[in-house]
């Protein structure tokens, strides 16, 4: 059992098991490439047993991809959900999609380097011309995606089509797809559909 476990660890450690859990549950992905990440990540790497068997007593699923170098979580009740805006899911896939198309110029960290620009024109191209973001509107989005650990910014209080966005490799765990022409297919029934303001269902801890 995991009280066992965790009873075999130090004070330290305790307050460390309940700072890594609490951030997992409060952020959903941890990105070692990420200077406030990176203990939290070791920690629970060297622990994974006793995260595993903790989480999964509140019917959560602790994931590592040591490759990509993210932890993530996700409920296996389909708890937590969080409704995505239409302009949100589709700037998710986008993202997904500008990771995908970017890949071969990965940063050490994994991430991958856009600019705000390529979001617009992206919207553009999926013929979605009339929902492009306002900046108040790309901002707030951007803000959601980096609380989530997807991505990290630039700028935010000045955001400019110019400023940088850096997509990180924990993208690929909340938007997975073994095709990518899959998110095509998906971006391009959003540009073909009608317009409005309906609402998504989307996990928290993954983008179906």
């Amino acid at each position: 059992m995991w009280q066992q476990d965790y009873e075999k660890l130090s004070t330290s450690g305790k307050k460390q098991f309940s700072d890594a859990a609490n951030k997992l549950l409060a952020v959903n992905f941890l990105v070692k490439s990420k200077q406030e990440n990176i203990n939290n990540y070791y920690f629970i790497s060297k622990n994974i047993d006793l995260f595993t068997e903790y989480f999964k007593f509140i019917d959560w699923e602790v994931e590592i991809n040591n490759d990509l170098g993210v932890i993530c979580i996700k409920n296996t009740l389909n708890r937590n959900r969080l409704n995505l805006k239409l302009n949100e899911t589709i700037t998710l896939l986008i993202l997904r999609l500008l990771y995908e198309q970017n890949s071969d110029e990965v940063n050490l960290d994994d991430s991958v380097e856009i600019k705000v620009s390529d979001i617009h024109e992206m919207y553009a191209i999926i013929g979605l011309e009339n929902r492009i973001l306002t900046k108040t509107a790309i901002t707030e989005i951007l803000s959601l995606f980096r609380r989530f650990n997807l991505i990290e910014l630039e700028s935010l209080t000045s955001l400019s089509t110019e400023d940088s966005i850096f997509i990180l490799p924990s993208i690929l765990m909340a938007v997975e797809t073994s095709n990518i022409f899959d998110v095509y297919k998906k971006l391009n029934g959003f540009g073909n559909a009608d317009g409005g303001d309906a609402f998504e269902e989307v996990k928290e801890d993954k983008v179906d």
